[in-house]
């Protein structure tokens, strides 16, 4: 999503499954995790919110309202995204790694999954988007972990945070949003 707001079209993109391609993926890669950004064939990027920040440095025009700019905002919408990659995307690790037992996703469940979603939701209580009133890098990317309650059987039904489906309706209606998934042959989920 970030690369279709920036506007750019020239990358080479390869989807790596960590399980198979780990060994192929770790000679581009050393710590073996996606997302990996290649640079002018040679300099290398790891983690989703260095590349997001690097992309939209870019072309800083295109991500407006996100404040890039230096100031009190900037660091607010950064603690912002953190949240959602540190704890949202933490919690639901137990559900797509392979050793994690029942009885550990339960609690994961029932104390994470759901608190996290719920601080989720009564941020959204009075907003049309998390970072003032239009779409931003912040909402593209709280969406995609909200769409992994499903795709990693999480059994937690999105449905249960009111506020995030509104939300995710109108993050679905964003053309870029609408570009990527039909880019990456995902449906919408409303």
């Amino acid at each position: 999503m970030v690369l279709n707001q920036a506007g750019i079209e020239d990358v080479k993109f390869t989807a790596v499954n960590p399980r198979t391609d780990r060994e192929w993926f770790t000679k581009i890669n050393p710590k073996g995790q996606v997302p990996t950004l290649i640079v002018n064939d040679s300099e290398m990027l790891t983690e989703g919110l260095p590349i997001a920040y690097y992309i939209m440095s870019l072309a800083p025009e295109k991500f407006k309202p996100f404040p890039l700019e230096e100031g009190l905002q900037k660091y607010q919408a950064m603690g912002l995204l953190n949240f959602i990659s540190s704890e949202m995307q933490k919690c639901i690790a137990p559900f797509y790694k392979p050793y994690y037992s029942e009885e550990t996703r339960e609690g994961v469940r029932q104390n994470d999954v759901r608190k996290n979603f719920g601080v989720l939701n009564d941020m959204l209580a009075d907003k049309k988007f998390l970072w003032e009133d239009e779409y931003t890098v912040i909402d593209g990317y709280a969406y995609v972990i909200s769409t992994w309650l499903k795709k990693m059987n999480v059994k937690v039904e999105v449905t249960e945070f009111p506020n995030i489906v509104e939300w995710m309706k109108r993050v679905e209606a964003v053309p870029v949003v609408q570009k990527t998934l039909q880019q990456e042959g995902i449906e919408p989920h409303f």
